[in-house]
């Protein structure tokens, strides 16, 4: 049987445009699962004040767009809706995180990067809170996403080339359409994993990460071997 990979992310197509190809990689190994904060029901234009009205008829459908995403990784979703832009590290949901980690004992967790916007910097909060609850943290790789746009203040240790899968992880990316605002929102994302490519060198495209702890041979006499280095 297959070791289990988890996701934990803030909404539906967090996976797919931040960590797509990734996910596209680690499918061929590992059974991967994604566990989704929020449903995303806020996640649409807004020129208002403060936060958009939520609308649930929305995050219902990000998260039939989510499951579509999911399936092109032969991923599971579990949905913890959590209001969206609304997102804390409270205890009840770290809680329910941990029991899912308990279960799954994954070999590693991917999450946001501590730095962006709210949702996001809760949501890593939530995992790593949730790492230590379930009591896997210092013998489970962790990943945080390192988007190019902050890597000036948290540079990226770690970088995947995304090159041979970049299809596949634009198909992940086209199940969510109610986030492809216009026809230039694929360019821009691509135009970001270029960026890392060329920050990793001789990529042409990359995702980038950061971990919290050295990758080491071992650590505590337990083997650590670094999952994202072995693809």
């Amino acid at each position: 049987m297959a070791e289990n990979i988890v996701f934990v992310v803030s909404h539906p197509d967090d996976v797919a445009f931040s960590m797509g190809g990734t996910a596209a990689l680690l499918k061929r190994t590992y059974k991967l699962h994604v566990i989704c904060i929020s449903s995303g029901e806020r996640g649409y234009k807004w020129d208002g004040v403060g936060l958009p009205p939520q609308d649930l008829q929305m995050g219902a459908d990000r998260e039939k767009e989510e499951e579509a995403s999911a399936r092109l990784i032969d991923a599971d979703v579990t949905f913890l809706r959590e209001p969206d832009g609304e997102i804390f590290a409270h205890k009840a949901v770290c809680y329910k995180v941990a029991e899912i980690l308990k279960t799954l004992k994954p070999v590693a967790v991917f999450t946001m990067g501590p730095y962006e916007k709210n949702d996001h910097s809760a949501t890593t909060q939530i995992a790593r809170q949730a790492m230590h609850l379930s009591d896997i943290f210092w013998e489970t790789d962790f990943y945080m996403l390192a988007p190019y746009s902050h890597s000036n203040i948290y540079a990226p240790n770690i970088y995947v080339d995304i090159t041979e899968v970049i299809e596949e992880k634009k198909e992940q990316v086209f199940c969510h359409q109610h986030h492809l605002h216009d026809a230039s929102y694929w360019d821009d994302l691509l135009q970001e994993n270029k960026i890392m490519g060329v920050l990793a060198v001789h990529c042409t495209y990359a995702e980038a990460y950061n971990t919290e702890l050295p990758m080491v041979t071992s650590r505590w006499g337990r083997k650590m071997p670094s999952v994202l280095m072995n693809l």
